[in-house]
């Protein structure tokens, strides 16, 4: 009876899977993971969406997408929920359409978050901090400088949170 927020696969970087990510990929954190890797492989994507779409039916469920740097991104897997909820309508499954949100860790899209057709926004503060500082969260040399306070990072937030409140959706 509560609501429940699944994120999409979100694979690559540190989080390797033998024969889907990359393998030596020179720096995999920039590199092809979360929602780029997922449009590499749609067939995978839409397994998940479509069991989404299934659990939908059965109660609140939304779909909240990683590492989103483009509006297009966006777009392009909310086709992909469209068409997997389609052929479960056509095919007689219960299913519903549930909201699809997005991760905001880039500072591209936390820069541009007013033109992202997302329902709903989740603040990726670690990968946010560590993009918008150009650290690494596992360095205890560059502690001083992942700073989650640091300005630079705190207008960001304010950006998203403001853009979310002019769209009306919510934002974590």
């Amino acid at each position: 009876g509560r609501p429940v927020t699944f994120r999409t696969l979100d694979a690559g970087a540190d989080k390797a899977i033998d024969g889907y990510t990359i393998a030596a990929e020179a720096n995999p954190f920039l590199g092809l993971r979360g929602v780029r890797l997922s449009l590499l492989h749609p067939e995978i994507l839409t397994v998940q969406l479509r069991a989404l779409a299934r659990a939908a039916a059965l109660g609140e469920v939304a779909i909240m997408i990683p590492m989103v740097t483009r509006p297009s991104e966006v777009e392009r897997v909310r086709t992909l929920l469209a068409a997997a909820v389609s052929d479960l309508r056509a095919n007689g499954t219960p299913c519903g359409t549930p909201p699809l949100g997005m991760m905001v860790e880039v500072p591209a899209a936390a820069l541009t978050i007013d033109t992202f057709a997302a329902d709903f926004f989740s603040i990726g503060s670690n990968d946010l901090i560590a993009y918008t500082t150009a650290t690494s969260r596992d360095s205890d040399r560059l502690a001083a400088l992942s700073d989650p306070l640091q300005p630079a990072v705190m207008r960001l937030i304010q950006e998203i949170v403001a853009a979310a409140r002019t769209a009306d959706r919510s934002v974590s």
